[in-house]
């Protein structure tokens, strides 16, 4: 299994819409659900406006089959959800240790 990392910082007043978008139903995991291998993701809520996810997959191969399937639908939501966001930062792909 593997977890993509994100590091988000978020505007005090955008905090409920985001936590609403990126949380495990928000609409990230709602369009990464209708990919096979998709198997969850997790919302961090950090001090001071910081968020990161982990988006847990059960391999490479699922999420890469996932992003050219639903190419469109991704860049359509990331455009929607950019303005909950003052900065965003991908900190990888990592192997879950079982």
């Amino acid at each position: 299994m593997i977890a993509i990392l994100w590091r988000y910082r978020v505007a005090p007043d955008a905090a409920e819409a985001f936590e609403a978008a990126y949380g495990p139903a928000g609409v990230w995991a709602q369009l990464f659900g209708q990919a096979f291998g998709f198997v969850r993701t997790e919302l961090l809520r950090g001090g001071e406006g910081t968020y990161a996810t982990l988006d847990y997959w059960t391999d490479w191969l699922s999420f890469e089959a996932f992003e050219d399937a639903f190419a469109e639908d991704y860049g359509r939501l990331d455009a929607e959800c950019e303005a909950l966001t003052l900065a965003e930062e991908k900190l990888g792909v990592f192997e879950v240790a079982e």
